[in-house]
């Protein structure tokens, strides 16, 4: 099959399920900011986030070797998921040691339970779900996402709008969906029949640890960069609790250009590894990051001028104010999305540890501008350090990546286009006289812009389709 019509294929899967699943949680954000009060969001948001943070320590990311050497062809499967299923296990049981270290963060102490059976089943579910994409499951892979989703709206339902269990409903049904997906998985792919402990292969344990262990700093720095801006709004306003109750509300809506920007990388991720060796590699890079980058653009743009009409219709009357911090939070998920396709380079190459080191650079630069910014500034000042931080990111991958294959990002054009959003961000927020008719004068302009771009992007896929 033709490497485009493949990826094209497994983009379409992974959004069927993806997309399902999101908007039900999009949906449901009106019945989540009903039940909760800010204070009470804010507080949920940072046991999640504290609970990811905790994740890739605990795994020490070994999902990702999971999927990275699943796709080699001359990896044996059972032997890749009998490691990741051992050094989870192992894991979670070195954190269950530590568990009277760990009680010394006030967030983990009050909810010690929850958090340990969040990073558990959260775990397991990753593994489960990493093994089968590296199988090319991507059909079942799709599924478990809506069954994963429609579990959890389900117990949602149940624990806050029946049981009234508020913070503790809200992320128990987080934990029972990921474990009853897990175990799902585990079953009607046969993943038993890939757990072999009596013959653990040390050498491709090794191999996987070392691939694995660059990308916990990785993931960690990543978390910093948005757990950092909650911890920062909390504990240094007067109104902490109620401002990162905004925050995290307003983090709905980038939400939504993430999603798009996870479907395409779900089905790039494969692509990248599996066509490593194609004769016209640097030519399939540039053609898919072209369209990629429209997307991201003309979807952004989008999301900050619909920003306050959404925000009117997506939450509670108590959130609305939170919409002043959507346009900077979109900055930064773009580059975000940016950053992200250039960690397939490190991915491919294996030399995770050049990602480590630009994500180092961006998180501390992040806390800085956090302390600096947030006293002055409250949740727009750490939206601003976080948009800093990730276009410092992406600007260090841009120039590392060259090491390992050089293709052409058409820089001017990818500059052009973040000038036109900080404008669209900087008009919204402020909210100058005729706000609306500029903020559709730069949609328009970003249109004009990217159409092309995927216009022939969509033209090649189509030729390419007669042509077989």
């Amino acid at each position: 099959m033709n490497k485009y019509i493949k990826l094209v294929k497994n983009i379409s899967i992974f959004a069927v399920g993806t997309f399902t699943s999101k908007l039900l949680v999009f949906l449901l954000t009106p019945f989540y900011t009903s039940l909760l009060s800010p204070d009470q969001f804010g507080v949920v948001n940072l046991i999640v986030d504290t609970s990811n943070l905790i994740i890739p320590v605990a795994t020490i990311c070994i999902t990702d070797a999971v999927i990275r050497f699943g796709l080699d062809r001359a990896v044996n499967k059972t032997e890749v998921f009998t490691n990741g299923l051992l050094v989870i296990f192992a894991g979670f049981g070195v954190m269950l040691l530590l568990m009277p270290a760990l009680l010394q963060n006030d967030i983990i102490a009050e909810f010690p339970v929850l958090i340990y059976l969040f990073v558990l089943c959260s775990g397991l579910n990753s593994l489960c779900l990493q093994f089968i994409r590296a199988r090319g499951l991507v059909k079942l892979f799709a599924y478990s996402g809506i069954q994963n989703t429609a579990i959890m709206v389900i117990a949602n339902i149940l624990m806050l709008g029946v049981f009234h269990l508020g913070i503790y409903g809200y992320v128990l049904s987080i934990i029972i969906a990921d474990f009853l997906s897990a175990i799902f998985l585990f079953w009607i792919a046969g993943l038993r029949k890939y757990v072999r402990f009596k013959h653990i292969n040390k050498e491709l344990l090794r191999a996987m640890v070392v691939f694995s262990l660059p990308l916990i700093p990785t993931a960690l720095f990543w978390w910093i960069n948005t757990l950092s801006d909650k911890y920062v709004i909390t504990y240094m306003l007067e109104n902490g609790k109620y401002i990162n109750g905004l925050y995290s509300a307003a983090h709905k809506l980038p939400t939504f250009i993430t999603m798009i920007a996870g479907v395409i990388m779900q089905a790039w991720n494969i692509s990248a590894i599996t066509e490593d060796n194609a004769k016209d590699k640097k030519r399939f890079y540039k053609n898919v990051f072209g369209s990629f980058s429209a997307v991201i653009f003309m979807g952004a743009s989008f999301v900050i001028i619909m920003t306050k009409i959404v925000t009117r219709i997506l939450v509670a009357e108590s959130y609305y104010e939170s919409w002043q911090f959507v346009p900077i939070l979109m900055l930064a998920t773009v580059f975000t999305c940016f950053s992200s396709f250039l960690a397939s380079i490190y991915m491919v190459a294996k030399k995770n540890k050049v990602s480590m080191l630009t994500i180092f650079a961006g998180a501390a630069v992040n806390i800085a501008l956090n302390l600096i910014l947030v006293p002055l500034y409250g949740g727009l000042g750490a939206a601003t350090g976080t948009f800093i931080s990730c276009m410092l990111v992406f600007i260090l991958r841009v120039i590392t990546t060259k090491q390992f294959i050089r293709f052409n990002m058409q820089i001017p054009k990818l500059t052009l286009n973040t000038v036109i959003l900080i404008f669209q961000a900087v008009v919204m927020i402020l909210e100058v006289r005729y706000w609306i008719y500029l903020e559709i004068v730069f949609f328009v302009l970003i249109v004009i812009i990217n159409a092309g771009t995927l216009l022939n992007g969509l033209k090649s896929f189509v030729s390419i389709r007669r042509g077989k």
